[in-house]
């Protein structure tokens, strides 16, 4: 169990959230919800994860959605089950990513993990830069590391960003520039 007084912000799964129905209603108004990929969260009754827990789950969701600070959702595409879940909050605020996606720029398939590796090394012995983000902490720093062996000359080159490098971007423009950025998303939250 984590001692939530000490805690700034928790990343948790929603089989777990459960664990967090004995806040108070006046506690759950501190804290600032937000749901990634809504649209298949919304679909999370045929997760067995919950199975033994759904009834508990749900509630504590319920409160969360009713009583938190502020909700936050995203996705690609939001869908009426989104709408209908947030139906009890007031002031809702829909933006719209205007990005646009990169047009005009090559893209390789590659169909296995040597192969990306390959790939990367090939960048790398050609003075090519590229950041490689990955959800993997394990494969980047493995990545990371045997591309950085294979060029030793290159070493000033390399970046690895990681929860335990603890590398702070201040100007990616110049940082990144002419590098080989290795990335693996972090979050600074305790897990439940």
């Amino acid at each position: 169990e984590t001692d939530l007084d000490q805690v700034k912000s928790l990343t948790i799964c929603l089989n777990s959230l459960h664990k967090l129905k004995h806040l108070e209603d006046h506690e759950i108004q501190n804290y600032i919800l937000y749901i990634d990929e809504i649209s298949s969260f919304c679909e999370f009754v045929n997760n067995d994860l919950l199975d033994g827990v759904m009834k508990q789950t749900i509630c504590t969701l319920t409160r969360f959605l009713k009583l938190a600070k502020k909700v936050i959702v995203s996705d690609a595409l939001i869908n009426d089950a989104t709408f209908e879940l947030l139906k009890n909050r007031t002031n809702i605020i829909m933006l719209t990513n205007t990005f646009k996606k990169y047009e005009h720029v090559n893209a390789i398939h590659l169909k296995s993990e040597s192969e990306f590796l390959t790939h990367l090394i090939d960048n790398c012995a050609n003075d090519r830069p590229f950041l490689f983000g990955c959800d993997s902490c394990k494969i980047i720093t493995q990545f990371y590391q045997q591309c950085k062996s294979l060029h030793q000359d290159k070493e000033d080159k390399f970046i690895l960003i990681t929860a335990d490098t603890d590398y702070r971007v201040k100007d990616a423009t110049v940082e990144f520039k002419n590098k080989f950025v290795f990335f693996s998303p972090t979050s600074s939250t305790t897990r439940l």
